[in-house]
């Protein structure tokens, strides 16, 4: 009875993290978002009160992230805190993503499948418009895209935090009843028109690939319809507003350039930089000196240089060793894991801190993937006492 009884707390305490790690992306709540990130001490204090709490699964990757905080600390000694690795980004983000793959591991352990696809499935279905609705009521003036303000601060920041959650939804809600789908099919065209806003290129890509995939794995000949309709709806509101949408798409979104530099916002000329730079100390890197790449693996090479490079993506790419396990599996909680490790690792190159940051922006990243390495190291256990 009383590891039922802490199994609830965990999944209550699970749930108000979600929640929180929302919100804490949000304009209005951005700038204090330590106060939501620290809720997710509580699965982590429910978990070890269950006595069940282990490391095992990701021992590795812990050992690898502690190595690398390590050489960062010994690096940032032995030069005078000439580098000030303690402010990089992935010194600094790291250590959160690190403790939200822990949870994950624990999840797979506590609760069953079933119960922690429920938990993911409604704390998004929930969150998601209130957090449209956060990010229209800071970032339009007047309903209607014309009367956009851009929040260009924290655009990039909940962007893919509403991808997340859409994805959560999208997959999660296949079993569901036609009533939850029908209130996902509305929230989709809210969180469409509030990207669409946002202007975060990476995401509208995101969500275009997401549709595609949501489109080809519709069964039902019912839904199938009401898609259409949905597709229908948005055809003929674009064409309504044509003229909006061509100079939002090709003015604001391509930045009245043709160029590749332009259309990229700058990236691909911070990008040649970046290498130009690397050699002037290939081997240890710049610190902080290398500025903002807009790119985490070259803003990685170029603060840590070849020796450091390894070891700073070593506990993000570790865990992509069950990938071919993950993409073997058909069932959805793999297949929503594939995704947004996808969508979180091509949006990193376009920015310099995911799937790392900043905050528990990519908690869903780490969260899922902790669930998943949890849940084939308890088969490969099963396996080896067979």
């Amino acid at each position: 009875m009383r590891s039922i009884s802490n199994n609830n707390l965990f999944i209550m305490g699970l749930t108000i993290a979600l929640f929180a790690g929302a919100l804490s992306q949000t304009p209005q709540y951005y700038a204090n978002n330590s106060m939501f990130t620290v809720t997710w001490i509580l699965p982590a204090v429910f978990a070890l009160f269950s006595g069940k709490m282990t490391i095992a699964p990701i021992s590795l990757i812990v050992l690898c992230f502690l190595v690398f905080q390590l050489f960062a600390f010994v690096l940032d000694f032995a030069t005078s805190n000439m580098y000030q690795y303690r402010h990089d980004v992935n010194v600094e983000f790291s250590p959160i993503s690190i403790f939200i793959l822990f949870i994950g591991v624990q999840c797979a352990r506590l609760i069953k499948k079933e119960t922690f696809c429920n938990v993911l499935f409604y704390s998004s279905i929930v969150c998601l418009p209130v957090l449209d609705y956060l990010v229209l009521n800071s970032s339009f003036n007047t309903f209607g895209l014309d009367g956009y303000l851009q929040i260009s601060t924290y655009k990039n920041q909940i962007a893919p935090v509403l991808i997340s959650h859409l994805c959560v939804i999208a997959l999660l809600g296949q079993s569901k009843s036609i009533y939850l789908r029908w209130i996902f099919y509305v929230t989709l065209l809210l969180t469409a028109y509030t990207v669409l806003g946002l202007r975060s290129r990476t995401s509208m890509v995101s969500m275009i690939i997401l549709l595609v995939f949501l489109f080809f794995s519709l069964q039902n000949k019912k839904e199938r319809k009401c898609y259409y309709f949905l597709i229908v709806l948005s055809i003929v509101y674009i064409i309504y507003n044509w003229q909006l949408f061509y100079d939002m798409l090709f003015t604001m979104v391509f930045k009245q350039s043709d160029d590749l530099s332009g259309i990229s916002s700058g990236r691909t000329g911070l990008w040649s930089e970046a290498i130009i730079h690397f050699f002037d100390n290939p081997l240890f890197g710049l610190g902080q000196a290398a500025g903002n790449v807009e790119n985490f693996y070259l803003q990685n090479l170029l603060a840590f240089g070849l020796l450091g490079f390894p070891l700073a993506v070593s506990f993000v790419y570790i865990p992509l060793k069950t990938f071919k396990a993950i993409f073997l599996k058909t069932d959805t909680i793999h297949l929503l894991t594939l995704i947004v490790v996808i969508i979180f690792l091509v949006n990193g190159i376009f920015e310099r801190t995911p799937p790392v940051g900043p905050g528990i922006r990519c908690l869903y990243f780490w969260l899922l993937l902790g669930y998943c390495l949890s849940y084939s190291y308890r088969i490969k256990s099963n396996e080896r006492k067979r």
